[in-house]
């Protein structure tokens, strides 16, 4: 039995213990990966947003400045309009460059080329009348209206919609992270319980040994009590030490001793009792002093009348 069971007792600890340490694991890069996925995606479309708005601004600042040297007619105001509307085309290109970095996905980059295209006409349009209106601003209504006006709602209609490409693209890439939480989830929960089932199935399965190995020992020792106590033979069971441990009824009405009074007693107050000359009891005692402390069993027969007594 013992060598049945300790080999699926140390089989189920180790395969248990495994399973905590890959679940540990796996849980682990699962959850550290997507809580980097998502903080990367946060960050990265919150930054095209961020850029995308500052860059619109920018648009309609430079509209702005234009309509404002227009408006004007003190020519140092001109001039700071002038200067501004400039270093506002430095700025969209730096914040040009970082968005592209940053990289555009599908629909957003379908209404990126649709926004260059507008700004490739807008942008050498405005400066033509910028430099016009820096000189003289006679004449310049019909085409700010007619021309550059149109086509600078156009393209600020157009960084509305990429602003709402990046925002749709953005939750979607959440919706993505979230299924694959939820898929993390529930293989934590799964190997969960597969761990809870294996230990347990150990649990039971090493109970249910020891309870039957329980049993068999009970079954066994009732039936040598039983044996014994039912067997003409006067048997009397010591330990290594020579006290007494148990005495069957043959033996006790040999002896005259009660199995009460003899228990806990050193068996050489007993012999005495079984008329024993002094020449046989300390040849008994020199077979029980030489049999305590071996691994032999004791085994002494002495023979008394028709009956015998065990040691």
């Amino acid at each position: 039995m013992k060598t049945q069971t300790q080999p699926i007792i140390y089989a189920g600890t180790v395969i248990t213990v495994l399973l905590i340490i890959v679940l540990a694991m796996s849980s682990f890069n699962d959850l550290t990966s997507l809580y980097k996925n998502i903080d990367s995606i946060n960050k990265t479309h919150n930054h095209k947003l961020v850029l995308l708005q500052r860059m619109s601004q920018i648009i309609h600042e430079r509209s702005l400045r234009m309509y404002a040297m227009y408006f004007s007619d003190d020519q140092f105001a001109r001039d700071r309009e002038f200067m501004r509307f400039h270093a506002l085309a430095g700025d969209f290109i730096s914040l040009r460059e970082e968005l592209l970095q940053i990289g555009l996905q599908g629909t957003e980059q379908e209404e990126w080329q649709r926004a260059i295209k507008i700004i490739q006409v807008t942008e050498p349009l405005q400066v033509s009348i910028v430099e016009q209106l820096y000189e003289d601003n006679s004449g310049m209504k019909r085409i700010i209206s007619e021309v550059d006006l149109p086509k600078e709602n156009e393209l600020l209609r157009v960084f509305d919609k990429l602003i709402e490409r990046v925002q749709d693209n953005a939750n979607q890439a959440v919706q993505d992270a979230e299924r694959r939480f939820n898929q993390a989830v529930n293989f934590l929960i799964l190997m969960t319980l597969l761990v809870v089932v294996l230990s347990l199935s150990v649990m039971f399965y090493v109970r249910n040994r020891i309870l039957g190995a329980e049993t068999s020992l009970y079954e066994q020792m009732e039936l040598a009590h039983l044996t014994l106590a039912n067997i003409a033979d006067g048997v009397i069971k010591t330990d290594r030490s020579g006290k007494v441990i148990s005495i069957n009824p043959a033996a006790e009405h040999i002896t005259g001793w009660c199995e009460s009074e003899a228990v806990g007693s050193d068996i050489d107050k007993i012999l005495p009792s079984l008329g024993f000359a002094p020449d046989d009891m300390r040849l008994t005692k020199q077979c029980i002093q030489q049999l305590v402390g071996t691994t032999m069993p004791v085994q002494r027969y002495i023979t008394i009348g028709l009956s015998l007594i065990h040691i």
